[in-house]
C-alpha cells in the first residue's frame, strides 16, 4: 500500500492515547474512509497503525489507533509524521481535487510549456504550485483566476499568471 504525508501528531490528547494529528491542508474531507495510517519516526522508522475513531479537532484531527494505548505511548510518538493510503486523496468527477492528483504535470502559461509541477507550498490562504523545468524552479498560486484548463488525460494543466512569475526562480 503506498502512503501519502498528511500531517504530523502535534502532541498527545487525554490519558488513553489519542493523538492530536495537525493536517497540512487543513481538509479532513478523506477521514471518513481513515481504518489505517503510518506513522513515522524522524528516522524515517514506520509504524503501521489501525485507526479506531477520529473526529475533527482544531486544525486536524483527533485520532485513536490499536497500536498507541496510553498518554506515555502517545508522548513517544510526537512529533512523527503521519501518512494515509494515496488511495484516500483521489477526488471524483466535480469534486476539488487533491494537489497530489496534478502532481508531475506540464504546465503551460497559456499555450507555451513552463515547466512541470514539481511540489506544492502555501502561502497560508492559498496552495502554490512549485514548478521546475530545465534552469529553475519558480512558484506560481494555484488559484481558480489562473487556471484555464486542467486536462487529467494528457496531465496538462493550463494557466494565464503573470509570466513575470518564472523569472522570480532565477538567479
Amino acid at each position: 500500500m503506498k502512503y501519502k504525508l498528511i500531517g504530523k501528531v502535534k502532541e498527545p490528547h487525554g490519558l488513553k492515547g489519542d493523538l492530536y494529528v495537525l493536517v497540512f491542508s487543513h481538509d479532513t474531507s478523506w477521514a471518513d474512509n481513515l481504518s489505517k495510517i503510518q506513522l513515522k519516526s524522524p528516522q524515517g522508522e514506520a509504524l503501521d497503525c489501525d485507526v479506531t475513531s477520529h473526529k475533527p479537532y482544531k486544525d486536524g484531527l483527533l485520532l485513536k489507533v490499536k497500536q498507541v494505548s496510553d498518554r506515555n505511548t502517545s508522548e513517544k510518538v510526537k512529533g512523527y509524521q503521519v501518512l494515509i493510503p494515496e488511495d484516500l486523496l483521489v477526488s471524483k468527477k466535480g469534486e476539488t481535487i487533491y494537489l497530489n492528483e496534478i502532481l508531475g504535470f506540464q504546465v503551460f502559461l497559456k499555450d507555451q510549456c513552463v515547466g512541470m509541477v514539481d511540489s506544492f507550498t502555501s502561502n497560508g490562504p492559498q496552495d502554490i504550485l512549485v514548478v521546475r523545468n530545465e534552469e529553475h524552479q519558480f512558484e506560481v498560486p494555484f488559484v481558480k483566476e489562473f487556471i484555464l484548463k486542467l486536462d487529467f488525460e494528457n496531465k496538462h494543466l493550463i494557466m494565464d499568471f503573470p509570466e513575470d512569475l518564472i523569472d522570480l526562480g532565477k538567479e
